[in-house]
């Protein structure tokens, strides 16, 4: 004969939790209660004492004062200075009676001339004992009663009754009292709504009880599912981030690249964790610079597209916008000129030799942002409707996947988006956004006019003789290892330090050289990785500066005296002779050509544009190669300003350009059109 175990009803189960957790609620309530309620007294009576004792102390100094003025029978003074008394111990009302040596009433404040039954007690302890005052409160009025004897020398002369209110209402019951009194409406309140909860729950929840289970149970697995891929994201983040430094054959714009690319995955995956941890999803402070941004998403869609597409994307951004601020993270501005920029190529699928230009412009505390694209257009029904609710509305030209994410980001930043577009014309996406204030992290400047010696360590061959360019040969020191470096043969006093962050090969980053060799104050922490929260705080905790890598070149430079002394005296400046000549708008392409140049033992100078090399054309041999890029932004071609820069004198001028030559007509000036490789590393 089998036996089985009696199966519970889940019913019974379920109403044996809720009235369970009732109880435990009500316990839990009146325990509470009784805990804070035995605080609470403890330090009010203290504070009863603490109140009490300074009344004595009050009467007690102005016991023989009071006395005096008794003899001579100054009754109004007497009531004067217990009135003060009052007044200092907050503000009290306050009852006087006087009575002679007999016990007979002499003189009433507040109260009939009559002696109080209180003082009748205690008159005759005063008569028989030593001459003590009494001190004692009524519960029943609220008012401590202050009764003493008045003796001039051994001369009686009467008694001293003042009834004075508790201005601070001390509470002077028991602590079960007082918890009736303070929590007995509270709980009778939860129990009576949980009661009502109880009942409405029982139709509303306990029936779609199961299948509201079911659904958690599928969001919390997804949860998880999502939770676990943020997490193993992350663990060979970390892999590719140290392994982004040991890249010594990668060139800085690839390794830039990589390492946007790399930040941005950790984002996404920091989200994940954020948002199905419970941790806080949005940035405390949201701050980005608008140049990096833009440079990293057009490097990333110009390596997803390659060739194959035949769409090109230019970026359209003046020199004057290395230093522009949003107040936007870089995470969110990324996620919106993506979608923009996916929009823009879905727009041109199908269109051989599409363009898509995006540019940024400041003016005022505003900053502009364009994604613009000469593909199919908007239809103007579909264009309003985006205006007004955005969405997809089938894509719609390229324009509707993201608007909404980019509608609310730019709302939170007190920005706005405008869609400008028609069939056939191309789109033009604008987006306006304020300025934000640089961080307290950011160098605006690098403050040189009390240095003799400026110690530059930085791994990156490019980048040191970059800021060669910026700071000149006199003085400056340059490293490549933390090893080199000894704060005995750079004092603080004389120097200014530039560190690296990230040095490849060594565990020792430039912050922690700042931070064991306390120089803080005198130095100036230079990275890629500025973006990072984390880094962030470390800098700001260690006192010193940071700046951001790609503004090198654009950071004001508050010069030595020596140095421009030397100036004056008509030595050369940092610039000297050349062995070649890059224009380029495009910052990665000048950093790539300078990298190559220092490889191969070449001196190059660089200008975003012709009028930049226009006005130092006379620091230069007329010999020199000049590599004119063919786009160089604001519509300008390299054809057309070749013939100015040949007019000049300049003979050895070389388009350089990513498109086919061979849709080209280069002017009799232009020896030769190459690719955008440096020609050092072209093949002979």
């Amino acid at each position: 004969m089998s036996s089985r175990a009696p199966r519970r009803d889940p019913r019974a189960l379920l109403y044996g939790f809720i009235y369970g957790s009732l109880v435990v609620l009500l316990v839990c309530l009146c325990a509470a209660a009784l805990w804070f309620s035995s605080a609470y007294l403890a330090q009010e009576r203290a504070r009863a004492d603490i109140s009490s004792q300074q009344l004595s102390q009050f009467f007690d100094f102005e016991n023989r004062a009071i006395s005096e003025e008794m003899w001579t029978r100054n009754y109004e003074a007497i009531r004067l200075r217990v009135g003060n008394i009052a007044r200092q111990i907050g503000n009290a009302d306050y009852e006087l009676v006087l009575a002679d040596e007999r016990g007979g009433c002499v003189y009433a404040w507040g109260v009939d001339c009559q002696v109080p039954d209180t003082l009748r007690r205690e008159i005759p302890r005063f008569r028989a004992g030593p001459m003590r005052p009494a001190l004692r409160f009524d519960p029943a009025s609220g008012r401590y009663r202050y009764m003493v004897p008045l003796y001039i020398g051994a001369v009686h002369k009467g008694y001293l009754y003042a009834a004075l209110s508790d201005p601070y209402e001390f509470y002077h019951g028991g602590r079960v009292g007082f918890a009736l009194k303070v929590f007995i409406t509270p709980i009778a309140m939860v129990v009576l709504l949980w009661l009502a909860w109880l009942a409405v729950s029982h139709r509303v929840i306990l029936r779609p009880y199961l299948s509201a289970l079911v659904e958690m149970e599928k969001h919390r697995a997804l949860g998880e599912l999502a939770a676990q891929v943020a997490h193993d994201i992350r663990s060979p983040l970390v892999a590719l981030k140290g392994a982004i430094g040991s890249f010594h054959g990668l060139e800085e714009p690839q390794r830039r690249l990589v390492t946007a690319a790399s930040s941005r995955i950790e984002n996404i995956a920091n989200g994940l964790l954020a948002r199905f941890t419970g941790g806080d999803v949005a940035d405390p402070e949201p701050f980005s610079f608008v140049a990096p941004v833009i440079d990293s998403i057009v490097a990333e869609k110009t390596a997803l597209l390659g060739e194959r597409a035949g769409i090109e994307i230019r970026r359209d951004l003046p020199e004057d916008l290395g230093a522009a601020r949003v107040p936007v993270s870089a995470t969110e501005l990324s996620r919106v000129l993506s979608n923009l920029l996916n929009n823009a190529i879905e727009a041109l699928k199908g269109q051989p030799g599409g363009v898509i230009v995006i540019s940024a412009r400041c003016a005022a505390d505003r900053v502009r942002v364009q994604v613009k694209d000469d593909g199919k257009g908007i239809a103007p029904e579909v264009l309003e409707k985006l205006r007004v609710a955005g969405g997809s509305y089938e894509k719609a030209g390229g324009i509707g996947l993201g608007l909404h994410h980019a509608k609310a980001m730019l709302a939170r930043a007190g920005g706005s988006l405008d869609i400008q577009s028609a069939p056939g014309a191309g789109t033009k996406v604008t987006l306006d956004m304020p300025s934000a204030r640089p961080p307290q992290w950011c160098a605006q400047a690098i403050d040189l006019s009390d240095a003799l010696t400026v110690v530059v360590l930085d791994d990156d061959p490019s980048v040191r003789l970059l800021w060669k360019q910026r700071l000149g040969e006199e003085g400056v020191v340059a490293l490549t290892d933390p090893e080199q470096f000894e704060v005995s043969r750079f004092p603080p006093e004389t120097t200014r330090y530039i560190f690296d962050y990230e040095i490849c090969g060594s565990p020792v980053t430039g912050l922690d050289l700042i931070v064991s060799h306390k120089l803080a104050r005198r130095a100036v922490l230079v990275t890629s990785y500025f973006n990072e929260p984390r880094l962030q705080r470390l800098v700001q905790e260690s006192g010193t500066l940071m700046l951001p890598k790609f503004m090198i070149g654009s950071v004001r430079i508050e010069q030595r005296a020596g140095r421009e002394a030397a100036a004056k005296a008509g030595r050369p400046g940092p610039r000297a002779s050349c062995d070649a000549v890059l224009i380029d708008d495009d910052p990665l392409v000048r950093l790539n050509w300078r990298t190559a140049a220092s490889r191969a033992g070449k001196t190059l100078r660089d200008y975003p544009g012709v009028p930049e090399f226009l006005a130092e054309a006379g620091e230069v041999d007329p010999r020199t190669p000049i590599y004119l890029d063919q786009e160089l932004g604001n519509g300008s071609k390299g054809t057309e300003e070749a013939l100015r820069i040949n007019e000049c004198g300049f003979t050895e001028i070389y388009l350089t350009t990513g498109h086919s030559a061979a849709n080209l007509r280069p002017a009799a000036c232009i020896r030769d059109v190459i690719g955008k490789e440096p020609p050092w590393l072209q093949p002979a």
